[in-house]
């Protein structure tokens, strides 16, 4: 005999639908099994193998205890090389706070300053504005490095609340009348070649 709050808990767990993440990699892999070649953004992982010198680089990392929660500051070695970010935030965001997009930002034009190499000694900011196809208004901050390279960029999409700009309307947390957040990354991070960590 079931007792009533099973009977609920059971009802309930039977409406849960499956995540859009899990049915776009399950399509994918459809679509892949039908020899269709795409690149598959669904889960975030990488769509071959693990490279043997990570594994490697994993294993050594666990053989020297380096497997702890590191400080709110990161790990200087990593620190010393920052990797360049673009952030993306509406400015009517009640889900997530602004200031974390902003921390991302100070975390890497502060790493670029703590290198103490002075590429960061004479940070640059400029700022454009804009208006994207869909309508929405939006303000981008560069930040580049004493030598011109670009160490963020940030944008703060107006009137945008908590969504992926650019994305298909029918989508959830999706916002089609900002500018496409898809495009800017791919700009950005093919003109942005990671500096090698010495």
């Amino acid at each position: 005999m079931t007792t009533t709050a099973t009977k609920v808990l059971t009802d309930r767990i039977n409406r849960i639908e499956v995540s859009a993440t899990m049915a776009i990699t399950a399509e994918a892999l459809k679509m892949q099994a039908a020899g269709i070649d795409l690149a598959n953004f669904g889960a975030g992982e990488p769509h071959f193998a693990t490279p043997e010198h990570i594994k490697r680089a994993a294993i050594e990392a666990i053989e020297q205890n380096f497997s702890k929660y590191t400080a709110v500051a990161g790990v200087p070695q990593v620190r010393m090389d920052p990797v360049p970010a673009i952030v993306f935030h509406g400015d009517r965001d009640t889900t997530v706070d602004a200031g974390n997009g902003t921390a991302v930002v100070e975390q890497c034009v502060g790493a670029t300053r703590a290198a103490g190499d002075g590429r960061a000694d004479a940070t640059r900011t400029t700022v454009d504005r804009g208006v994207a196809p869909g309508g929405r208004s939006y303000t981008r901050t560069i930040f580049r490095d004493a030598t011109g390279a670009v160490l963020a960029e940030q944008w703060l999409v107006h009137g945008a609340g908590h969504a992926w700009f650019g994305g298909d309307a029918s989508g959830s947390y999706t916002d089609p009348a900002g500018p496409d957040a898809s495009e800017q990354m791919l700009r950005f991070f093919s003109a942005c070649a990671r500096r090698a960590i010495t």
